[in-house]
């Protein structure tokens, strides 16, 4: 048995206009092995945005069933496939722990708080360092490595039809350029 003794959130402050993130802390007791103890964890929420324009424009370029798709079905057999468990260097993703999203747009994705392991939300109210845009730069290459590396070991075909949610452009949507 469990019994959750504290719920803290708070917004993420975001430059995303089709989505909205919250950290959750959620402690609980928990009779283990060991016995009643305590645990607590940070969670990563992001949600589809709460503002009804940009909630459309979200909904018809598929932007949250195309990120659950990604974080919950291919991430997974892409570390699998290209055994990067091995070195979470290669690929410094969170631990994603639920994903759902409904035809209406609406959508969640859960993940282990990436706070914790020194990874910040990107603020584009400044201009960016130079050091920090060296960082996004370099983990873009990882991730387009990884993902070409993936794509090589699946067939196209057999990856569009594993994956749907994930073909087709982000940009064959007229709200894209409303």
């Amino acid at each position: 048995s469990s019994d959750i003794t504290a719920v803290e959130s708070s917004q993420i402050p975001s430059s995303s206009l089709y989505s909205s993130s919250f950290l959750i802390t959620v402690s609980f007791n928990c009779f283990t092995s060991m016995g009643s103890e305590q645990f607590t964890y940070n969670l990563f929420v992001k949600m589809a945005s709460e503002d009804e324009n940009c909630h459309e424009i979200a909904k018809e370029a598929r932007l949250m069933e195309r990120e659950v798709g990604v974080y919950m079905k291919m991430m997974p057999r892409l570390k699998m496939i290209l055994n990067i468990e091995a070195d979470a260097n290669l690929l410094p993703l969170s631990d994603v722990i639920y994903g759902a999203y409904q035809g209406s747009g609406d959508g969640i994705l859960v993940a282990m708080d990436l706070y914790r392991e020194h990874f910040s939300p990107l603020n584009l109210s400044d201009q960016l360092s130079l050091s920090s845009l060296i960082t996004i730069v370099e983990t873009l290459a990882k991730f387009h490595a990884t993902s070409a590396a993936f794509l090589k070991r699946t067939a196209y075909k057999e990856f569009e039809r594993e994956y749907p949610q994930i073909s087709g452009s982000f940009y064959d949507s007229n709200g894209v350029f409303n």
